[in-house]
């Protein structure tokens, strides 16, 4: 039996969970938690939603390795990224609310609960 846990426990993914309190119109940095360059890491994605996770997730960014962010259509002017796939949010507004989280193929990054 010992094999069977090895490989759950292999299998397991840790995620970090935040709640970030900001005030009207401050500046905010969102550490993604993969580091600049994660190891094997194709491609780094931001997401966001208001609500249930499964129906009203949207993609914010995709950064592929080795170029520059692409920022989707949806995003916020007031958001960038970072080398370091770190999110910047310029100037929080009410309309900002929701959870933010950063994450790639077989890694799980940090979630904010804004």
């Amino acid at each position: 039996m010992t094999p069977v846990w090895i490989l759950l426990l292999l299998q397991l993914r840790l995620t970090r969970e935040e709640d970030v309190y900001i005030q009207k119109g401050q500046d905010r940095l969102f550490p993604c938690g993969l580091g600049e360059r994660p190891s094997g890491r194709e491609e780094v994605t931001w997401s966001y939603n208001i609500g249930d996770p499964v129906s009203s997730s949207v993609l914010l960014f995709r950064v592929a390795a080795g170029q520059a962010p692409k920022k989707e259509a949806v995003a916020r002017e007031r958001l960038s990224v970072f080398p370091n796939h770190s999110l910047y949010l310029r100037g929080a507004e009410d309309g900002d609310t929701g959870t933010y989280w950063c994450s790639a193929p077989g890694a799980n990054g940090h979630t904010y609960h804004l």
